[in-house]
């Protein structure tokens, strides 16, 4: 039985990394929610009246959170081990439930130009991410290759080219639902919206690659999808279940 661990070098990228997205995803949220918390306008009428100010605070709340972010996500990574018995690989880390694939199980095991691997059990849940940064990487080659597993080189697929524009999409068609009155525009953007975002709450729900903390924010994207199907029911029939 061996363990690994990320280097302290890696530590230091990774978190880095993971700040910088951290930062990013504030700035959006921050912007989505600025323009959810603007006023609704059905048919060129102002029906509903909402105060500018949150916007700054939201931005302020955000900034406050984000040294708390990076002393968290540096602790994660120095908490993430992997450990390979002879017959199974093990993935720890702190507030994350442990991931155990046992030998017998493996489905895959790919690796990147960059050095990171994957390893997959017989559910797409079941997936172990173990990256470049990751001490001893011939050893755990070898160790990987022990347990009967052929590692193969991971391929570019399609789903991986279109996440990032995907994830762009969904933001623009959350911002026109908010800021557009056209109806057809408001249903064409509100419907595939509002069941992304459901979908991306019962990814994470199910997700046992995420901490406790990112796996609780699924009941933000759970309550945006809720205000996305307010804003497309109040646009389409001018009935406004909350009013000030």
């Amino acid at each position: 039985m061996e363990q690994f661990k990320i280097t302290e070098e890696g530590c230091k990228k990774l978190a880095g990394k993971w700040l910088a997205l951290t930062i990013l995803y504030m700035a959006l949220y921050g912007v989505m929610v600025a323009f959810l918390f603007s006023p609704i306008y059905i048919n060129g009428v102002r029906a509903e009246k909402v105060s500018y100010y949150i916007a700054p605070f939201i931005f302020l709340i955000f900034s406050l959170k984000i040294p708390k972010a990076f002393r968290r996500n540096r602790q994660l990574l120095q908490s993430y081990s992997i450990t390979i018995s002879d017959n199974w690989i093990k993935r720890e880390q702190l507030d994350t439930p442990s991931l155990t694939i046992d030998h017998t199980e493996i489905k895959e095991a790919t690796k990147t130009e960059k050095g990171s691997y994957q390893v997959r059990g017989l559910t797409r849940y079941e997936v172990i991410h173990i990256p470049r940064w990751i001490g001893n990487p011939a050893d755990l080659e070898k160790r990987l290759q022990a347990l009967g597993t052929n590692i193969t080189q991971k391929k570019t697929t399609v789903s991986s080219l279109l996440k990032i524009p995907l994830i762009v999409l969904v933001y623009v068609m959350l911002l026109a639902v908010a800021a557009l009155d056209n109806k057809i525009i408001v249903v064409l953007c509100g419907i595939p919206v509002t069941a992304s975002l459901l979908w991306l709450s019962i990814e994470m729900r199910r997700s046992k690659n995420l901490p406790e903390y990112a796996r609780n924010q699924r009941y933000f994207y759970l309550a945006l999808a809720f205000i996305v199907a307010y804003l497309v029911f109040t646009k389409l029939t001018g009935i406004m279940l909350f009013k000030h």
